[in-house]
């Protein structure tokens, strides 16, 4: 049984695999329908074409027995038709031979070869018309006479060397007398017609004798011994049936299969019989047939041939394709894919050349990409390191990798790499485990932020990023530093100062060392607002976005600015319940944009600021527009490209700031005219839900 499925799959495999079995079996399945079609359509035909040939003999044979009857009929109806008349009955034999011998000149319808009168007590012939050149039958061939009006007809017989027909009918007012007409039976052979050639046509009585034939030798014989053929034939025809027989075989001179029709002759026991060798009676069946054969068979042989040239032609040309799709698979990009044709398949090799060419443009691209990438890697202060689930390291890149690897890592497992490295040991098992772990690294003098991802369900690989972050550990130490200074040891210094310049201030009696005092105590409340921002600056680097309230937000961080700067008509728009990804340090930037338009505008007694919000469904955009002089293209470009330059800065700290804040905390900054007249500064937000209780806890601004 296996071995038969495995056959079976096989037949299916290689049926499926191969356009030239698929192209076989089509072909079959159309020679097997075409045969199929054409033996049906023989079948169908040649018995529509056998049903013409029966229904045209036995038709012939009613027309002939039809013809025949009337012919009886004819001779009968003269016979009678004389045998009435008065000369007839006479006693004076002269009358009757004048009546006769008028009779026979002056009818020409009947080739009449004898008339007579005959006295049928004695068998004597009474009186005799013409020139009566065949003697009447005797009295026992003439019947016997019910009425005066009977005729009877007597089979054909052979008198004085023709073949002839008696017609008697009775003389009325007479006893025994009865007018006999012989007729020659030339012309009943002319009504049979043999339409098929070697036929032969048979008159037979119910006794089985042969009356008539056009083969003279038959007639007056037994046909066929009166078998039990015969016997059916003529027992069918007696009755008055009309019919068909293609059983018939004659073993004489008629040797050969035979098929008859037959038909009675109305008026008589006779049967006429029509008889037509069966290979000529269905020749025309077999020139159908032949003829259909034939048409199937070229319908066959061209199918073939046009199926298999275009098979051909197609089959080679999908090879072609085939093994041109191969050798570009196998990396042979210089393969010619063109096919000289028009059709679907050349347009199928043009799509393959534009794929390869496509496929080649893509390949160069990734190799320039991963020669640039290389570069990068290569001189970027990064390590890459990647090992499969086994620790076995597949991946080494990056210049600075001996530093926390030996050389020629890859092949070699990390847990052998790492021995002496215990931290990093643990980081790289935790990775495995499925937990992407974050850590620092000491090596040659230098720092590395170490990232360790798993990758893939199950952890197919980890891939491990190091970063020299030594210089910017250093920067950052730096700027601990200075910040350091400025909020301490800066900012007591200035407090001093301030002290002291407000002391001398209010304690001098001259006007110009006050001013002068004056002047110093502002300069140091400036610094110490300096001092002050840096100090936040370094706050908003630290701190970490999370869903805040925006009208909540911005309308507690907003109102110190507004009971501070009196000239300031500030006005807010902002929506209810909208919540934006940010950090809490939003509102300062805001106000630093507020303040900065008023920096912007000291001359002006009144200066219209607006701050409105507006949310879709995934933004929140926030807008802080005033009617005052509009920021300097200088500002503006400094602030978007997040750098300054001697020609391109800003005014001050707090512009920089809530540049920080914004960008910092996930958002964007943007610049525009305002419809207000001056500046229109934008800050472009992700939108977030409003966190539940328990995900808002410990949040400044969760409930």
């Amino acid at each position: 049984m296996t071995g038969d499925d495995d056959g079976g799959d096989g037949l299916r495999a290689r049926l499926h695999g191969s356009y030239s079995v698929q192209l076989a079996v089509t072909l079959a399945l159309v020679v097997c329908v075409f045969a199929g079609v054409g033996w049906l359509t023989v079948g169908t035909t040649g018995g529509v074409v056998e049903s013409g040939v029966e229904n045209t003999m036995v038709s012939q044979t009613v027309v002939e027995s039809e013809n025949l009857a009337r012919w009886l009929d004819a001779n009968r109806q003269f016979t009678r038709v004389v045998s009435e008349h008065p000369a007839l009955a006479s006693d004076d034999p002269s009358e009757a031979a004048a009546y006769l011998d008028d009779v026979s000149n002056d009818d020409e319808s009947t080739d009449i070869v004898g008339i007579y009168v005959v006295e049928s007590s004695d068998n004597v012939v009474f009186a005799s018309g013409g020139n009566s050149t065949v003697r009447p039958p005797p009295r026992s061939e003439l019947g016997l006479f019910g009425r005066y009006d009977a005729t009877t007809v007597t089979g054909p017989y052979e008198r004085d060397g023709r073949r002839v027909v008696a017609f008697a009918s009775p003389v009325p007012e007479t006893v025994g007398r009865v007018l006999v007409v012989v007729v020659a039976t030339d012309a009943v052979n002319e009504l049979f017609q043999d339409p098929y050639g070697d036929g032969v046509t048979t008159v037979v009585n119910s006794d089985g004798v042969v009356q008539f034939s056009d083969d003279d030798r038959a007639t007056g014989e037994s046909y066929l011994g009166g078998g039990t053929a015969t016997s059916a034939v003529v027992a069918q025809g007696t009755a008055g049936k009309t019919g068909f027989d293609d059983s018939f075989r004659r073993e004489d001179e008629m040797s050969g299969d035979y098929v008859r029709a037959y038909a009675p002759v109305a008026g008589t026991d006779w049967v006429l019989v029509k008889h037509a060798p069966t290979d000529s009676a269905y020749a025309v069946v077999d020139q159908v047939r032949r003829g259909i054969v034939g048409v199937v068979v070229v319908a066959i042989l061209a199918s073939v041939l046009v199926v298999g040239f275009f098979g051909w032609q197609t089959g080679r040309t999908v090879r072609r394709l085939a093994t041109a799709a191969e050798s570009i698979a196998g990396g042979d990009y210089d393969t010619d894919t063109t096919v000289e044709r028009t059709d679907e398949f050349g347009t199928l090799g043009r799509s393959l050349g534009e794929m390869r060419d496509e496929l080649v443009a893509r390949l160069d691209a990734t190799r320039e990409a991963e020669r640039q990438l290389r570069t990068i890697v290569n001189n970027a202060p990064t390590t890459l390191l990647a090992f499969d689930a086994d620790g076995v390291v597949t991946v080494e890149e990056g210049r600075r990798a001996d530093d926390l690897f030996e050389d020629e890592a890859v092949g070699r497992t990390v847990f052998e790499l790492l021995e002496d490295r215990p931290e990093l040991l643990e980081s790289c098992r935790t990775a495995l485990a499925g937990k992407a772990v974050e850590t620092t690294a000491e090596a040659r003098g230098r720092t590395y932020d170490v990232r360790f991802n798993p990758v893939g369900d199950g952890v197919e690989q980890v891939l491990v990023v190091a970063h020299d972050v030594t210089e910017r550990r250093t920067r950052r130490q730096r700027i601990e530093v200075l910040n350091r200074i400025l909020r301490h040891d800066i900012r007591n210094r200035l407090n001093v100062i301030l002290g002291h310049a407000e002391a001398i201030a209010g304690r001098t009696d001259d006007e110009a060392d006050a001013e002068a005092a004056r002047i110093v105590a502002a300069e140091a409340r400036r610094i110490l607002e300096l001092s002050e921002k840096a100090r936040r600056t370094q706050a908003v680097v630290e701190t970490e976005t999370e869903p805040v309230p925006i009208d909540e937000l911005l309308a507690e961080g907003l109102e110190p600015t507004t009971d501070s700067v009196p000239q300031l008509s500030l006005t807010t728009t902002l929506p209810d319940g909208v919540w934006a990804r940010a950090t809490s340090d939003l509102a300062d930037a805001v106000a630093e944009l507020v303040a900065d338009a008023v920096a912007r505008n000291p001359e002006r007694d009144e200066l219209s600021v607006v701050v409105s919000a507006e949310a879709t469904v995934d933004k929140v955009v926030i807008r802080v527009d005033d009617d005052g002089q509009s920021l300097s293209t200088a500002e503006r470009r400094a602030l978007e490209s997040g750098s300054e330059s001697p020609l391109e800065h800003a005014s001050g700290l707090g512009l920089w700031l809530a540049y920080w804040t914004v960008t910092l905390g996930g958002g964007e900054l943007a610049f525009a005219d305002s419809d207000l007249g001056g500046t229109c500064v934008e800050l472009h937000y992700d939108r977030a839900e409003r966190p539940r209780p328990e995900d808002a806890h410990g949040s400044v601004h969760g409930a």
